[in-house]
This record gives C-alpha cells, structure tokens and sequence, in this order.
C-alpha cells in the first residue's frame, strides 16, 4: 500500500537551488536557530545532519511524502528515513491499494484503529474480469501514519 503523509512545512525555508549552492554550503550560512529542515524544489527536503528526502508533491506550505510498504522485509517497525526528522510535522496520512480474493478480505463499511479509519469495498476493476477488494485509509494527527500502518498490517491479517 502506498501511504501519502501530509507534512506540516509552513515554517521550512526554501534552499537556493542550482550549481553552485548546496544543502551543506546552505546549513552553514544559516544559524541553529532558522531550523534544520531546507526545501529544495529540485532535491525534497534537506535536513542538517545532510539527510535528502523526495518529496511527493508540495502545495502552499505542505509537503506530501510517498512511503510504500509493499518492499519485502519492510514491517511495523521500519520507518521512512525520513521519519525521525518529520514526525512531529505530521497533519494526516490517506492510502489505498486494491487486493484480489486471495487476500481473503471482507466489505467492511467501517474499521478503525486510533486515528486512523478504513473502508474496505468490492469494486469491478476495469483492468480485470472480476471484483477487487478496495482498502482506503485516512487518518489525522501527529500519530496519522503509525495508526495507518498498523491499520493496514491488521486488515491484511485479517484481525478486523
């Protein structure tokens, strides 16, 4: 499932981007106090300690991170890389991904897990000759995308 954090960057400062300026030559002009966080359009956001994140899709002054769980040995407890930097800066989390009947699911109209609530649905899939099982999740808060993740790991264990 591909999961989209909205990240909170109001306060984040835009970097100089081009040949001759970099995160690094950036951090080192600016005092401890203007942050640790830079947004570059062309790299993501930048974190002093010289980490590099993509970013998804930014629009007045939110930035949208993409993370997809569907990586063999990623589990509950691996996070993005980005993820100690922006954690507190989380306003909410959306995802959906649709499963065949060989996952075994069930229509629920409504489940939930802290924040985070999901829908699961059938719906005849334009690609296919059959109906799939559509899962959609939303969540809000700081907590949006563990709730989400958790959320996620449950349905697909069948423990809803």
């Amino acid at each position: 499932m591909e999961f989209f954090v909205q990240i909170d960057a109001h306060d984040v400062m835009n970097g100089i981007d081009g040949n001759f300026h970099s995160p690094a030559r950036d951090f080192e002009k600016l005092p401890a106090t203007s942050g640790d966080l830079l947004l570059y359009l062309g790299v993501g956001i930048c974190h002093r300690s010289g980490g590099k994140f993509v970013v998804h899709q930014t629009n007045q002054g939110i930035i949208t991170m993409k993370f997809d769980d569907f990586v063999p040995g990623i589990t509950l407890g691996i996070q993005p890389a980005w993820y100690p930097f922006l954690k507190d800066r989380i306003l909410s989390t959306c995802a959906d991904a649709s499963y065949g009947a060989g996952q075994a699911l069930r229509v629920v109209e409504s489940v939930s897990y802290m924040s985070a609530k999901a829908r699961i649905r059938n719906v005849k899939m334009p690609w296919a000759n059959e109906i799939a099982f559509v899962v959609k999740i939303i969540a809000e808060g700081p907590t949006s995308f563990s709730d989400a993740r958790v959320l996620h790991d449950r349905i697909l264990k069948g423990d809803y």
